[in-house]
């Protein structure tokens, strides 16, 4: 009797809904249609005058009333413009970085068969899309599940394959134990997209990444690549599939940049570039910044200024002899990056000169985003906000120039 009386109690939870919840002490209700308004506002109610735990359970329909929306949820969860009328998204003529990856990946994979590629529910924000049609056998959707993302990329390595993780930056937060336990614990080889990094624009504080550096750049074995243009993303995707260890990639969500100067130096680990060998002080920008403190280049020469422009390239590990010299060619240093100041690129220079033994008569100063949560805007008014527009940034150096202009020596 017992256990016919076990399984009636099994099939009865497999038929009655709530069943689940009222063995844990709930009182279950629904399930309700949650686009009946009338109906809502009439059973909670009810239900808020009753004593002890109460679960209502409501069903809706993503993007309920406009058919584009219900047909397609996915492009529609976070939409560029569109029109309404068609349901149409407006695509931008020109390539995000995003983009740019999407291409770049699916390049790879072609002449790689252990490349698989990784996402948590964002195969479209990620710029999977193209991937996922192409090795449909080396695509894995885990679902909102960043934690079992990473863990599984590390079971897929332990198998010989190269796991390939895109991700947002903010989201990858939600995975920081599994990256130390499951990837650099175990020493294996994986590669992490860090996409939305920095400003994100209109989807606010929940979204912005602006503290993926800080939280890896302490965790050891790990490389940061912070590409400041769309040819620099692909030769950094080229290199981190080849290297022998963990390697994150970081970008903005924004439209790619082509820097006018081609690049002739190799891509190396720990290598930065130099894009302008000037003498009055050094400015050291990482990823999306290189683009704004080239575009202030002929804005300082017009004041006289001549600074060395150097694009960083890495957050980690840094470039410790291009560091020395530029220390002894100019007692002032820059360093411009879109992420949080505290545990950020500007503090890695920081540290590398304190250890060095060099911060004796030396000003390095930091521009970046203060521990702070952004607010929602678009991207450019709210990198004004935070200090990193052009103009802010042109203004930040001139001053911090002539505040130290008495202590100021080249060579």
């Amino acid at each position: 009797v017992p256990r016919v009386r076990r399984i009636e109690e099994i099939m009865k939870a497999m038929i009655v809904p709530g069943i689940f919840f009222e063995e844990m002490g709930f009182r279950y209700f629904g399930p309700l249609d949650g686009h009946n308004i009338e109906i809502l506002v009439a059973t909670l109610r009810n239900i808020a005058k009753l004593k002890g735990p109460k679960l209502l359970h409501i069903v809706t329909k993503k993007g309920k009333g406009y058919t584009s929306a219900e047909e397609d949820p996915e492009t529609f969860h976070s939409s560029p413009r569109f029109i309404p009328q068609q349901g149409k998204i407006i695509v931008s003529s020109q390539q995000s970085y995003t983009d740019v990856f999407s291409r770049a990946i699916v390049k790879l994979a072609r002449n790689n068969s252990k490349i698989a590629a990784l996402t948590a529910a964002m195969c479209k924000g990620t710029g999977l899309e193209n991937f996922k049609q192409a090795f449909p056998k080396r695509f894995f959707d885990v679902g909102i599940a960043e934690q079992h993302l990473v863990s599984f990329a590390g079971g897929l390595a332990k198998q010989g394959l190269k796991p390939i993780v895109c991700l947002y930056s903010t989201f990858m937060q939600r995975a920081y134990d599994q990256i130390i336990e499951d990837i650099l614990l175990q020493e294996i080889e994986a590669v992490f997209i860090v996409d939305r990094a920095g400003i994100v624009g209109e989807d606010g504080p929940t979204h912005h990444g602006l503290f993926d550096i800080a939280c890896i750049r302490h965790l050891p074995n790990t490389v940061i690549i912070c590409p400041k243009d769309s040819g620099e993303l692909e030769k950094s995707l080229e290199f981190a599939v080849s290297y022998k260890g963990v390697s994150f990639i970081r970008f903005p969500k924004q439209q790619a940049w082509v820097c006018p100067k081609a690049s002739s130096q190799k891509f190396e680990l720990g290598k930065a570039e130099v894009l302008e060998n000037g003498k009055d002080f050094a400015i050291i920008a990482l990823g999306s910044m290189v683009e704004k403190v080239w575009n202030l280049k002929d804005k300082f020469h017009k004041e006289d200024v001549y600074p060395i422009l150097i694009n960083a390239r890495f957050a980690r590990p840094l470039d410790a002899a291009l560091l020395k010299e530029i220390a002894a060619r100019t007692n002032l240093i820059f360093t411009v990056e879109e992420g949080v100041l505290e545990g950020g690129f500007g503090s890695a220079v920081l540290e590398f000169y304190q250890a060095q033994g060099m911060l004796a008569g030396l000003t390095v100063v930091r521009l970046g985003i203060d521990s702070q949560f952004v607010t929602f805007g678009k991207r450019d008014v709210l990198l004004d906000e935070v200090g990193l527009s052009e103009n802010k940034i042109f203004s930040r150096i001139m001053q911090e120039k002539e505040k130290h202009k008495s202590q100021l020596w080249q060579k």
